[in-house]
């Protein structure tokens, strides 16, 4: 949300409206330790891509984003030994950063990462969903130093526009539709 804002405020767009369509006030979101309410941060993002008019706006931010934006979580998944290391640190850590968002890290046969959500509504977070399954991938490409492609690649709700890049940027076929988040 506050990449988003970032964003926002670097194209000229007024933010405090935004904030308040909403459920933000400007003093809650600029304090950096204070929780901001899951549904309060979907909207946000729904705001900012409506006023940037970018309907990819969660793929935008992820795959233009410094990621050690992302604080403590960036650090944790960048000081593990291995990929596999960081990954299951995501999926323990991030519920410290953002309570609703569920990252399931399975590895057997193949690694498998999904994300879910608790308590809200899965297809109300188009924009948080996008940017937090291709931001996965971009930060294990950073952590390893390699363009690592999934096999698979599948986003549980529909999109008309984007995934042509989405899928470049992938180096894989991004199903929209699909039962699930998950790479």
């Amino acid at each position: 949300t506050r990449l988003a804002s970032a964003r926002v405020e670097s194209a000229g767009v007024p933010l405090e409206p935004l904030l308040r369509r909403s459920g933000l006030t400007p003093e809650a979101f600029a304090a950096p330790e204070g929780p901001l309410s899951v549904q309060s941060q979907i909207a946000f993002l729904k705001e900012a891509a409506i006023a940037l008019k970018d309907n990819c706006l969660g793929f935008t931010l992820a795959r233009d984003f410094d990621p050690r934006e992302l604080g403590l979580l960036y650090y944790v998944m960048a000081s593990s030994k291995t990929l596999g290391e960081a990954l299951k640190r995501l999926a323990r850590y991030s519920k410290v950063t953002n309570d609703a968002l569920v990252f399931g890290y399975r590895d057997g046969d193949r690694l498998v990462i999904n994300l879910s959500y608790a308590g809200v509504p899965r297809h109300s977070g188009r924009h948080q969903i996008e940017f937090c399954m291709f931001a996965v991938i971009r930060i294990c490409r950073v952590l390893t130093g390699r363009n690592l492609v999934p096999e698979y690649f599948s986003i549980a709700h529909y999109r008309s526009g984007g995934p042509v890049e989405m899928s470049r940027f992938v180096g894989a076929k991004v199903d929209f539709g699909a039962g699930r988040d998950e790479f």
